[in-house]
């Protein structure tokens, strides 16, 4: 299933260019995050960090939502979440 998983959103990811990247993130409303940067591989590597290492997978979204300025809620990371399983 894992396996699978990584594949399937491997060959759906890998070619997105910026402006698809960039698409996706405004459609969830990330468009002035942190995570306006992220590469295909970037958001692949996050969204099987999700299920092999949620701690870290937590953290490193704090990271991106850059967390210190208190703005990252559980609704952020909810969303973030909703939207990598989306394309997954």
């Amino acid at each position: 299933m894992y396996l699978y998983f990584s594949v399937y959103l491997w060959k759906r990811v890998r070619t997105w260019n910026q402006q698809q990247i960039k698409a996706w993130l405004d459609k969830h409303k990330f468009h002035k995050r942190e995570c306006t940067n992220l590469r295909p591989k970037d958001i692949i590597f996050l969204a099987n960090m999700k299920d092999q290492a949620p701690d870290t997978y937590y953290k490193t979204l704090c990271t991106l939502f850059d967390a210190d300025d208190k703005t990252l809620t559980v609704q952020d990371m909810a969303d973030f979440t909703e939207a990598l399983e989306e394309i997954s």
